[in-house]
């Protein structure tokens, strides 16, 4: 099993975080995750602009221990001194799914909520929305849920990476009009609560 945590911030001098992640803050992250990346919410409501650091782990107990040796850390901790960085929230979320691989300028993440699928009918999903996105500019397709995220726990994700989100977007309303996921979404009765835009930093 594998989980992604994300680690958002208000960042007063993004130059200076961008400058230092790149001498510092990813070395000094893998040595605890086994990928990081971070990116900037662009259209993303009362939340645009804010930073995420979004490291992937191998179990909660990896992710737990990380992020106390990486608040811990002298060169991180001078990194967000330098560059007026606040935390705003830190969330857990449960890979289920992976498609593709991550890349691209941008970055989408769709939540939503409803009952859980079972492995059949969320393969079945994915399966049918990737054939669609992937013709359609996707990179990469990530599905999961919010196991550790406040009021948003349990609430379901859906991340894609791209290089034009008008071009995804396009298949994501072919998607959303097909009769099969129509289905799948009532069966489950899945309501899309928000829709974040965002561009990929490093």
């Amino acid at each position: 099993m594998a989980y992604t945590s994300a680690l958002t911030l208000k960042v007063a001098d993004l130059d200076t975080f961008i400058a230092s992640w790149n001498d510092y803050g990813r070395e000094a992250s893998l040595r605890y995750a086994t990928d990081v990346w971070i990116s900037q919410s662009i259209m993303s409501g009362e939340r645009a602009g804010e930073v995420s650091v979004l490291y992937r782990w191998d179990s909660i107990d990896s992710a737990m221990d990380g992020v106390v040796a990486l608040r811990n850390d002298d060169g991180i901790r001078k990194s967000l001194g330098d560059s007026g960085a606040e935390t705003v929230r830190r969330v857990l979320v449960r890979v289920d799914a992976e498609m593709g691989e991550r890349g691209g300028k941008y970055s989408t993440v769709i939540t939503s909520t409803g009952m859980p699928p079972s492995p059949e009918d969320q393969a079945a999903a994915v399966g049918r929305v990737w054939e669609v996105v992937s013709r359609n500019g996707a990179i990469g397709q990530m599905w999961g849920q919010a196991i550790s995220a406040g009021p948003m726990t349990g609430t379901w994700i859906l991340a894609t990476h791209t290089d034009s989100l008008d071009q995804l977007l396009e298949g994501t309303a072919e998607i959303m009009a097909s009769a099969e996921q129509q289905q799948f979404m009532a069966d489950h009765n899945i309501v899309m609560t928000g829709r974040a835009m965002s561009r990929n930093l490093g």
